[in-house]
């Protein structure tokens, strides 16, 4: 304890945010706190009871946000998974890690948060159930890393595998602290749950079979989408999230019996949400740049830490540098994000918004109050790269399809959460003033040019996974 009250940095954190909220990380339990980090792909903020959802597909997640702050207002920069996750691990936004895409690989220049944990004697481990994390190299500074993906498996079994190796670590001797990587692949498409929770939430017989194939049909088909076709679809969805929260609350039990959690700071988030068909009858979510995608929940747990529900706007981009803030390392870059230690301790930071980018095309910005979209080249975004609209057209008598989005939408999030009305034409004076934001953000930005993978079998692999 002395030993940490002399360092420097500590000494000036204490001015800065208080003793209070220093002692919630930098002041931890000896030796310093282990982190495990779980991410869950996909999982929209109102899947989870605490934010909305259907509570009883997320007892577990439930039962960890009783004793977490709980951010009401998190935001992930890209609706997609490589880009997201790179954020994660470096606190930077895609146009500055340069993972634009699945399709990206990682720069091996950009310094990552388990690099900087292993020079400071962390033992790291990552454990993914998605094949894009060791293919976009996101898993490159992890001492130990296992992807479970298997060919001849359904999703569900490679998070169950994850799962498993999750807990064998936790349970290893060992004289260091951990940091732990775990990142689950449902509720991913296809919606097929595990057989423990196949049928939990259908209401009846539905032709919905939840396979990605008959997502993209009635993402493109020309017939009415029916409301019970709707609910079913949202029924599959939540069966999945199920499976993922009984995993997640086996790893959490595993923590507890091992008595590592008094010492150990949990972290849960998603890389993105999900459209499930509210908006343009789109049912994915790498096209989409609004809410139910780019919301996303967090929940941090740490020792000393008081359950809160925190309202601030927060980014993925964030959760990096709080680490890395909170045991005095410090990333090489300046990170878009900033230490979130103010909100955890109850206070307020002097941020007020959170930016959000589609590549180089479509940036976005959040408040408290309000989400603008700026789309100024007015650009409609493909459902599957790799078909033209011709063959799309073509194809099982389905139409083509781009998501639409128009050059400035803006939405009022406190009174419609959903999104259904663009108020930009009728609030000048806000869309103004959020344009402004963004043209300030856009010029700060350093665009990095991005590692695109050429590799054919790569690239097939992604277009198995639905990300091509």
């Amino acid at each position: 304890m002395a030993r940490w009250r002399r360092h420097p940095l500590v000494t000036a954190a204490c001015v800065a945010l208080g003793a209070a909220a220093v002692a919630l990380f930098v002041l931890a339990p000896a030796p310093r706190p282990n982190i495990l980090l779980i991410s869950v792909d996909t999982l929209r903020a109102d899947g989870i009871g605490c934010y909305g959802g259907n509570p009883a597909a997320s007892p577990a997640l439930d039962r960890l946000a009783a004793a977490s702050a709980v951010f009401g207002a998190a935001y992930t920069p890209r609706g997609e998974t490589a880009p997201s996750l790179a954020t994660l691990l470096t606190g930077l936004n895609p146009s500055h890690h340069g993972v634009l895409r699945n399709d990206c690989r990682m720069p091996e220049e950009i310094a990552t948060l388990p690099r900087l944990l292993a020079d400071a004697g962390y033992e790291t481990a990552a454990f993914a159930a998605n094949r894009v994390v060791p293919i976009a190299k996101l898993d490159r500074d992890f001492a130990h890393s296992r992807c479970t993906h298997a060919e001849d498996a359904p999703q569900w079994r490679w998070d169950e595998a994850a799962t498993a190796a999750a807990i064998e670590f936790l349970g290893a001797p060992r004289e260091r602290p951990f940091f732990a990587w775990v990142h689950l692949m449902d509720p991913h498409s296809p919606y097929q749950a595990g057989p423990e929770d196949r049928g939990k939430f259908a209401a009846g017989p539905s032709r919905i079979d939840g396979s990605r194939e008959q997502l993209e049909f009635l993402t493109r088909a020309a017939e009415p989408l029916q409301e019970e076709d709707l609910r079913a679809v949202r029924a599959r969805y939540d069966e999945e999230v199920a499976g993922s929260d009984r995993r997640i609350g086996r790893i959490l039990d595993a923590l507890d019996a091992r008595g590592l959690a008094p010492r150990t700071i949990v972290i849960v988030l998603a890389d993105h949400g999900e459209e499930l068909g509210e908006r343009q009858r789109y049912f994915f979510h790498s096209l989409s740049v609004h809410r139910s995608v780019h919301r996303v929940p967090l929940l941090w747990r740490a020792p000393g830490l008081a359950a809160r529900s925190i309202d601030a706007p927060a980014s993925v981009a964030d959760i990096a540098p709080t680490l890395a803030a909170a045991l005095a390392l410090a990333f090489p870059h300046a990170c878009d994000g900033v230490d979130l230690a103010p909100l955890l301790a109850g206070r307020r930071l002097a941020r007020d918004a959170v930016f959000t980018e589609y590549e180089n095309a479509i940036a976005g910005v959040f408040t408290v109050r309000h989400h603008f979209i700026h789309n100024p080249d007015g650009v409609a975004l493909p459902l599957g790269a790799a078909l033209d609209d011709g063959a799309a057209g073509a194809a099982g008598g389905t139409a083509p399809f781009r998501f639409k989005v128009a050059r400035a939408e803006l939405y009022d999030i406190a009174s419609d959460p959903t999104e259904q009305r663009n108020i930009a034409e009728t609030s000048p004076e806000i869309r103004a003033e959020l344009l402004r934001r963004i043209e300030a953000y856009l010029a700060g930005r350093r665009f990095r040019e991005p590692d695109v993978i050429i590799d054919a079998s790569v690239r097939q692999q992604l277009r198995e996974l639905g990300y091509l």
